[in-house]
């Protein structure tokens, strides 16, 4: 049986905990993060690299049909994606891979960033990085999930 990729809605701030469950179930479980330094002393200026989910209260997972159920019986997840007409959605491999493989190479790019003393921000005027934001997040989401196969907005 072939697997499939699926998007789930679960409880605000429970991500990780649903990534981490859905694992130890071996369902594979994808948790977009976005990157972003925080001030953590207003008297030193120290800085530290915090992770927030990219997608709050949303998770990608790659299974079976037939296994589904098992993740929909996590307790902070809140159910699986469907259509209108009450179908489980789907996303190809073809338009998840290349958002995995961007989305890693972000965070690659990003802690090297934080490592070298850059600071992550938004571009602007001489961007030293420009960091993943939500509206470059949807852009992206936009060019690689196609609106005649899948339209995460009407499914969701």
């Amino acid at each position: 049986m072939t697997e499939n990729w699926y998007l789930a809605e679960v409880h605000s701030n429970r991500e990780a905990v649903v990534a981490y469950t859905m694992r130890c179930l071996a369902i594979e479980a994808f948790l977009p993060l976005l990157l972003q330094t925080e001030r953590v002393s207003a008297r030193t200026r120290q800085k530290e690299l915090v992770a927030r989910p990219a997608l709050p209260g949303y998770l990608f997972f790659k299974t079976t049909p037939d296994r589904v159920t098992d993740a929909n019986a996590i307790r902070d997840l809140k159910g699986v994606i469907r259509s209108p007409m009450g179908e489980l959605v789907t996303i190809p491999p073809r338009q998840m891979v290349p958002f995995i493989i961007a989305h890693d190479e972000w965070q690659v790019k990003a802690r090297n960033a934080y490592r070298g003393g850059l600071h992550i921000r938004s571009a602007g005027p001489k961007p030293k990085f420009r960091a993943m934001t939500k509206d470059v997040l949807e852009e992206f989401m936009r060019t690689h999930f196609l609106p005649d196969e899948v339209n995460l907005v009407e499914a969701a």
